[in-house]
């Protein structure tokens, strides 16, 4: 998946609204990024519809909003992991930062995004390639969440 290509002189008014309205959202998410966040706290904060959000975050990165800030919180959780001392850190710990509390869906999914277990990037540390956002746009695996 490709992030869509933008250029704000090329930009109908539609997705030029769909582009602040993602780039709202985003900010939203990445502020409370282990708080409880479902799609109606996101619409009543953006002032938008559900439909509107959903077909801005689908044009953009081909994902649902909830389906994107759960990408966001298990990158979050990969970074920390990264960093942490495996000697003093616990997955769960970490993973309940970021608003995981479903430990074997959180599983799961890091596995699925990450290709290991998160008990292994912990015991791997700071050596491991850091990801960076541009990877959240091609993650087309996520569209079954």
């Amino acid at each position: 998946m490709t992030q869509k290509s933008i250029d704000s002189n090329f930009l109908s008014e539609k997705e030029s609204r769909q582009l602040q309205l993602v780039k709202r959202a985003e900010t939203f998410m990445r502020d409370r990024i282990a708080a409880p966040i479902t799609l109606s706290n996101l619409c009543q904060e953006l002032k938008t519809s559900p439909l509107f959000l959903y077909y801005a975050f689908s044009e953009y990165f081909g994902l649902s909003p909830i389906q994107y800030l759960k990408i966001l919180r298990l990158q979050g959780v990969h970074r920390a992991l990264k960093s942490a001392d495996p000697q003093t850190s616990k997955v769960t710990d970490i993973a309940r930062r970021y608003g995981f509390w479903n430990m074997g869906q959180f599983l799961i999914d890091y596995r699925i995004l990450f290709g290991e277990s998160p008990s292994n990037t912990l015991k791997k540390g700071r050596g491991m390639k850091r990801l960076g956002d541009w990877e959240t746009r091609k993650i087309l695996i996520f569209k079954q969440l």
